[in-house]
């Protein structure tokens, strides 16, 4: 029977909307006529939608599929010091309002007490916030804003590879996998005011809650 180890990117999109101050319908009236305005969310800037997805992988090689689609979850094979295919990639939706843009990566995946794998190079496109007090947050070059597009903004992939740990045996797989490889994505509206200070604030407290 052939024992397979799983590890997967767990998806957990969240978008950010700030604004400042209280967010009011127009609304006006003159001779006693009366004048609506609405607003709509079609137009460039209007919303803040992004996605997260990787490649298929073939579960018996760990390799892309030549078919394959954007998937948000891949099951991994066994293979001590393989090198296999991951490529968590962030997608800022046409017509979003420009972003700031983070990725929370945690790899806890373990098989026996060891660990189960260890990520690629992260793309240097992906800048770490802080390795000492926020270990796995990054910021989108540093914290540059990803502006309004009428086309979607398919960001680098945050790395394209993990290698299976070279040091695992047989004896290592009659035990149960634990843990994971997840990638989470962020994003945080950067108009009215908000600087990157203010959205790297928020995606600490997002993710590392119990920091001050």
């Amino acid at each position: 029977m052939k024992k397979v180890l799983t590890i997967i990117i767990s998806i957990a999109l969240v978008a950010a909307v700030a604004v400042g101050g209280t967010l009011a319908y127009l609304s006006s009236t003159a001779n006693d006529t009366e004048l609506k305005n609405t607003f709509i969310t079609t137009t460039p800037g209007s919303k803040l939608d992004i996605t997260l997805f990787e490649h298929e992988v073939d579960e018996n090689t760990g390799l892309n599929l030549e078919e394959g689609e954007w998937v948000t979850e891949n099951n991994y094979p066994i293979i001590p010091g393989a090198i296999m295919h991951k490529d968590p990639t962030v997608t800022v939706k046409a017509n979003s309002s420009p972003c700031y843009v983070f990725v929370y990566v945690k790899d806890d995946a373990t098989l026996n007490g060891k660990d189960a794998a260890d990520i690629g190079q992260i793309n240097s496109d992906w800048v770490a916030v802080d390795t000492y007090s926020y270990p796995g947050l990054y910021a989108y070059r540093s914290g540059d804003v990803v502006s309004t597009s009428t086309a979607d903004n398919v960001l680098p992939a945050v790395f394209t590879s993990i290698t299976i740990n070279k040091d695992l045996t047989v004896a290592d797989t009659k035990y149960t996998p634990q843990g994971e490889i997840s990638v989470k994505a962020y994003a945080y509206q950067a108009s009215a005011g908000v600087t990157y200070d203010d959205a790297k604030t928020a995606a600490i407290n997002l993710f590392f809650p119990a920091n001050p």
